[in-house]
């Protein structure tokens, strides 16, 4: 019995313990909780706060004054509220502002610096309070663009060409605007376009940004001096010179290699041009020759324009090829013609023709070993515009009857005929 009641008194220590434990426990929390989100007012500190200078382009287009310095200002500021509010701001919520838009005059001036606190929050303390922030008067100035170049190594036999310089739309560009405050476009001695093109095996090109240098080949790096334009396109050609072999077709592949031999002078020229073009081109090809233009002579000379590969120049002032087509194992027909192997068409039913002597004869240049005869050709004459007698002269153009790859007429100006039509 003694010893169910000393059980019975440890259990009810144990409970009261464990009760005591509690009521411990929730009296931190709420401690925790009344000191975290309850309680009336609390402060916190952000330093280095970015401040804004506000109405710069006012400033430029009211007064034409501009920000001299380029420096970066920051604020401390401290801030007071719930603790529950001010763990949730972040820098970018704080908004410190100096406004421009007041000034009138270049110098150097001291402004006050504005703070605008998020929702839930009073600014407590700025330091500073105020920030000298210098301005000039805005200038522009023009600027020659001067490439600057640097690469590894270059072939020997490999030359280098004019560097230059172009815009996105490949239109060449000389100069560049650069405005800014008058201090800062005076320490200016140039603009340079930089590009490391590395080991050079082929005309390159490069984007790059332009760069202000002072007199001592500093650079210039001021948010305020505005480029115009910002960046351009370098490039740079490399030229090799190989000579090329001139080459020439016929334009309707009437006669064979045996039948036709082209003479060409020169027979090569010297070209420049990017390696890459060049590392496989072995001859320049001529516009085609018209062999059908070749007499009864079986030969004939033509100046022909040598035209080169985008990319490419010839070395000589020459720009032309003088070619000799000159044909053999050809015939050369001489066919008589007199007025019954013409064939009179659309003749009208009041009149009669009669035609004066003709006396001319077709000339027909044939490749081939079939015969041609007046029967293969046609020689039409078509009368159907004339409604009245009177003495005509018109040209008379000669066809084969049918398609003949391998002979042609020379003389595509065609004859002569002469008639008189008379009314019966």
């Amino acid at each position: 019995m003694e010893n169910e009641k000393k059980k019975s008194l440890s259990w009810l220590q144990n409970k009261s313990l464990i009760w005591r434990f509690v009521s411990l426990l929730c009296a931190i929390l709420l401690w925790f909780y009344v000191s975290a989100v309850e309680s009336p007012t609390s402060e916190k500190n952000f330093d280095s706060v970015a401040i804004t200078l506000r109405n710069k382009d006012v400033l430029l287009t009211e007064t034409d004054l501009s920000v001299i310095s380029d420096a970066i200002y920051e604020a401390d500021i401290v801030l007071s509220g719930k603790k529950s509010t001010l763990n949730k701001i972040d820098y970018e919520d704080i908004v410190a502002t100096v406004d421009l838009s007041k000034l009138t005059e270049a110098g150097s001036h001291e402004l006050s610096v504005s703070v605008t606190a998020p929702s839930g929050t009073t600014v407590v303390s700025t330091n500073p309070r105020y920030i000298t922030v210098a301005i000039d008067k805005t200038v522009a100035k023009s600027f020659d663009i001067e490439p600057e170049i640097s690469y590894n190594n270059l072939p020997s036999s490999y030359e280098m060409g004019e560097c230059v310089v172009t815009d996105s739309q490949a239109k060449a560009v000389t100069s560049v605007t650069v405005s800014g405050p008058a201090t800062e476009i005076e320490r200016i001695d140039k603009v340079v376009a930089r590009v490391d093109f590395g080991s050079l095996t082929s005309s390159v090109e490069a984007k790059t940004n332009l760069v202000c240098l002072d007199y001592y080949g500093e650079e210039i790096s001021n948010t305020n001096v505005r480029l115009t334009p910002q960046s351009v396109i370098v490039k740079q050609p490399i030229y090799v010179t190989k000579k090329l072999n001139l080459t020439v077709s016929q334009a309707n592949n009437t006669f064979t290699d045996s039948q036709i031999s082209f003479k060409i002078r020169p027979s090569s020229v010297e070209v420049k041009g990017d390696p890459k073009i060049l590392e496989e081109l072995n001859e320049i090809t001529l516009d085609p020759i018209n062999e059908r233009s070749i007499g009864e002579a079986l030969t004939t000379t033509v100046n022909s324009l040598i035209k080169l590969p985008e990319g490419l120049e010839l070395v000589s002032m020459q720009n032309t090829a003088t070619i000799t087509a000159s044909l053999r194992n050809v015939k050369c027909h001489y066919l008589k013609v007199s007025p019954k192997n013409l064939k009179i068409v659309n003749m009208p039913d009041f009149l009669d023709i009669e035609f004066e002597e003709i006396d001319w004869t077709l000339v027909v240049i044939n490749a081939s070993n079939k015969s041609v005869s007046l029967d293969d050709i046609e020689l039409e004459l078509d009368l159907a515009n004339f409604i009245s007698s009177g003495i005509y002269t018109v040209n008379l153009s000669p066809k084969f009857k049918e398609s003949t790859a391998y002979a042609y007429f020379p003389y595509d100006s065609g004859y002569e005929v002469s008639f008189e039509l008379t009314k019966k």
